[in-house]
Formats: structure tokens, sequence, C-alpha cells
């Protein structure tokens, strides 16, 4: 239950940076844009992501790729867990945290 209320809360989040001017698309014409990046070995950052994918495909119609942390880290990606990067710091509770490249 915590952990949808703070995915739910991160999606009101998106929802809000995207009237400001540092927007991102993450889904444009039903393709994703964007991929959500965990360390799939932790199960909260599984359950986030998964459960942030229900969301976006709820409102757009379209899933994002989720995609292992070993792998590069592009522009555009959400990273959900504890990183240490050139990312932006947009959320953390419940011990994860999430990233915007």
């Amino acid at each position: 239950m915590k952990i949808a209320t703070t995915v739910t809360c991160v999606l009101l989040l998106m929802l809000i940076c995207v009237s400001t001017a540092g927007q991102i698309a993450i889904v444009k014409n039903g393709k994703p844009q964007s991929r959500l990046v965990i360390d799939s070995s932790v199960d909260a950052d599984n359950k986030a992501a998964n459960l942030m994918n229900f969301f976006i495909q709820r409102i757009t119609g379209t899933k994002l790729p989720i995609v292992e942390a070993n792998q590069k880290i592009k522009n555009g990606d959400i990273i959900i867990g504890d990183y240490q990067s050139s990312a932006t710091f947009l959320f953390t509770d419940l011990g994860f945290g999430i990233w915007l490249m």
C-alpha cells in the first residue's frame, strides 16, 4: 500500500512537471520515449517499476520498457532505486528513489 501511494505521488509529480519548461515526453504517439531503469534484485524497485508502468499504461495505453541498471543510461530514462549518477533527483520515500536522466 505504501509503494502504491508513493508511485501515485510520483506520477502526480510527473504530471505537474509536464506543465513546466523542463518537459519530457515518456510516451509520444503511443510509443515509449523513456525506460524504467531498476536493479531487479531489489524487490521494492521491481514493485515500484511495475506499479508505475501500470499507471502509465492506464493513462497512455503504452508500457515503458524495464531495463537493468547495468545497461547504459540514456537521456529520458527514469531510474528507480538508489543510484549515484548525473541524474536529476525527483523523489524518495520508503528506501528507494526515482531519478530522471
